[in-house]
């Protein structure tokens, strides 16, 4: 049995992943006590009745918070073979626009990036054989250069060596486009070098259809009319469509296969949109709907004022990715406004779980409450690969570099450290 620790695990699909390729649930817990981390702690130990331990430690996870903390973790934590965790990622994150002071994307030491250090170094202290989490695709590239010469400098005060792969969450079954690098450090050896996963998905609309009508927490995000309304009326009605993939395919334009509602206005005509906007504003007579009618307008207005300019604009209009065949990343700032292409209205709770890869048995704590929660998850099926190739370094059954930093990227299966590269072709 391979014995692991799991250490803050926020909504817990990382873990879950660990779980099914590893065959047996982590031997303990540690957190800080986020609520984030509580819906796992919850479906393993009170809906799963698993009982695992579970160590509370102060948030810079140096600490613990009660003797008892402490009297478990000594009594547990011997001969780790795996110590995983999923740290803050909003240091390397494509949603950080800050670029300056103590939070600047990209920055070695950005405030957000101390998660990751001293988690990573907890696990370290603890001698575990692998050391592995997830961060942003950021991570991989020239902007996370900084982050990782510093991961690795840990790695270097505790004889650890490192490997980078990149991935995405398309690769391994599920419909959603996730684009992530996991990081992990070997104590024993040189970093394994992985194999590669292609697996083929099924489309969206078929996968959404695998989730049982009984199903808990079929709930929406936001009501429907919220968002299904204004720009996305006049779409429809402008181009006498009942979807807004018949839209697309009546008024979209090129090979461009992601459109949002704002983007299809743009192709029929602003000034069609406010004109249509304005004549519904003057037949409306409940003063709520009208002042979304006008709030809709002056949108649009400034959408015209920006492109006219040649600048861009925030759009958070209704958006149907790869023509309703997969969905981009699951984040909080679109979520609400993404379109079903079953239903034609935003995803329910129960749905972006499944997008994820969650268990059906699965329940969040106030779910209508916490449903962010959900986006700051790594997808269990991209979780499954990458644990599955620690598995299997643990059995010996992986070739081992000569070098003692490898980077390998799963979406072009290929390796981009340049000195291993040219061995790899020699085996």
């Amino acid at each position: 049995m391979i014995r692991y620790v799991f250490a803050q695990p926020l909504i817990g699909g990382m873990s879950i992943g660990f779980e099914r390729s590893f065959g047996c649930p982590p031997i303990a817990i540690i957190t800080a006590g986020i609520k984030n981390d509580l819906h796992y702690i919850k479906y393993m130990n009170e809906d799963r009745k698993l009982n695992i331990p579970v160590i509370y430690m102060d948030s810079e996870y140096k600490n613990f918070q009660s003797e008892n903390d402490e009297a478990l973790y000594n009594k547990i934590i011997k001969n780790i073979d795996v110590f995983a965790h999923v740290a803050v990622c909003s240091g390397l994150s494509q949603m950080n626009s800050c670029n300056s002071g103590s939070k600047a994307r990209g920055c070695a030491n950005n405030d957000q990036n101390q998660n990751m250090y001293n988690l990573t170094s907890l696990g370290m202290r603890m001698s575990a054989k692998v050391v592995v989490f997830e961060n942003a695709v950021g991570a991989y590239t020239s902007i996370g250069e900084g982050t990782v010469n510093h991961l690795r400098s840990i790695a270097d005060s505790f004889n650890y060596t490192t490997h980078l792969v990149k991935t995405d969450t398309l690769l391994h079954g599920i419909p959603q486009s996730r684009k992530r690098t996991f990081i992990s450090f070997y104590k024993d050896s040189n970093p394994p070098v992985f194999k590669y996963e292609k697996k083929g998905f099924k489309e969206l609309s078929s996968y959404l259809r695998e989730i049982s009508t009984e199903s808990h927490m079929n709930d929406y995000i936001v009501e429907p009319e919220e968002v299904l309304s204004g720009l996305y009326e006049f779409i429809l009605s402008k181009t006498n469509s009942s979807t807004l993939l018949e839209a697309i395919d009546k008024v979209g334009v090129g090979n461009k296969e992601t459109w949002t509602v704002a983007q299809l206005t743009e192709v029929i005509g602003w000034d069609l949109a406010i004109e249509y906007l304005t004549d519904k504003s003057k037949e409306e007579n409940d003063e709520i709907k009208l002042k979304k009618i006008l709030k809709t307008v002056g949108e649009v207005e400034h959408y015209k004022k920006k492109k006219l300019a040649g600048l861009s604009f925030w759009d958070n209009t209704p958006i149907l990715a790869n023509r309703g065949k997969f969905t981009n990343a699951i984040v909080g700032k679109s979520l609400a406004n993404m379109i079903n292409p079953n239903e034609e209205k935003p995803y329910n709770i129960r749905q972006i779980l499944h997008l994820m890869g969650m268990p059906d048995d699965f329940n969040m704590i106030e779910p209508k409450k916490n449903w962010n929660h959900i986006c700051q998850n790594v997808p269990v099926k991209t979780s499954e690969y990458v644990s599955m190739q620690i598995k299997e370094y643990l059995m010996s059954q992986l070739p081992i570099s000569n070098l003692t930093f490898v980077k390998q990227d799963n979406i072009k299966q290929q390796i981009d450290t340049k000195e291993l590269s040219q061995k790899i072709s020699d085996w």
